[in-house]
């Protein structure tokens, strides 16, 4: 039976491996690895890999660069999409128009939304190489898309960034937030300090056990990428 699959995420804060960075080898895309090249490890070969590339609900979590780039090398060695969620990283919140380029990777599907429209207005777009492309003319259309209102805003939106230096200035902003962040290290409170761009996370531990997250048990933990 068809299904999804999870598998760990490069967390180095808090492996989900329980390793440490000094002593690994990026363990955990070597799971992935090991994973999809064994015929009788009993996953068949998954129909898309999925991943972020800045965990948002996750923990707002970067990859780490030796991760992303062995995932997209393996699911090109196995002809596997790569499918890269950039919801919440697309559109500049990073400081480039897309999360993956500060990767130097082309994922095969992108799928995008949330300030896509630039005023928020609802959009959703999902981007796919040519050869992936197998729908009949007009089978993809529906009566709940195409918001005229919403694409054109988001071209007008696409202008204004490109006119006004907008992904300069989330990256230097961005340089900025890590500088004032930084400090923050240091404090009992707090286990890890990460981010990019205008996307960053402030983990917290409890002072006496260095446990972490602190607070609920239900607390957010850190996210997988998935295969499916």
């Amino acid at each position: 039976m068809p299904g999804v699959h999870f598998f760990p995420y490069s967390h180095c804060a808090d492996c989900p491996l329980g390793l440490t960075r000094s002593t690994c080898t990026t363990n955990c895309v070597a799971y992935l690895e090991r994973a999809l090249r064994d015929p009788n490890g009993g996953i068949p070969r998954p129909a898309a890999v999925l991943m972020e590339l800045v965990q948002g609900e996750g923990g707002v979590i970067p990859a780490d660069r030796d991760f992303v780039r062995r995932v997209r090398a393996l699911t090109r060695e196995l002809d596997v999409p790569l499918v890269v969620d950039e919801v919440q990283t697309g559109c500049g919140r990073t400081g480039t128009w897309f999360a993956f380029e500060q990767y130097d990777i082309e994922p095969d599907v992108v799928v995008a939304s949330k300030a896509l429209s630039g005023i928020g207005q609802p959009v959703a777009l999902i981007m796919y190489d040519e050869r992936l492309d197998v729908w009949a003319p007009g089978a993809h259309t529906g009566t709940f898309r195409g918001n005229q209102v919403a694409f054109a805003a988001g071209a007008r939106a696409v202008e204004i960034v490109r006119r006004d230096g907008v992904l300069a200035n989330v990256a230097a902003r961005g340089v900025q937030i890590g500088q004032r962040l930084a400090g923050l290290r240091g404090h009992p409170w707090v286990r890890d300090v990460r981010g990019t761009g205008l996307m960053w996370g402030v983990e917290l531990a409890d002072p006496g056990t260095g446990a972490a997250p602190a607070g609920s048990p239900n607390a957010c933990r850190p996210g997988r990428c998935a295969t499916g």
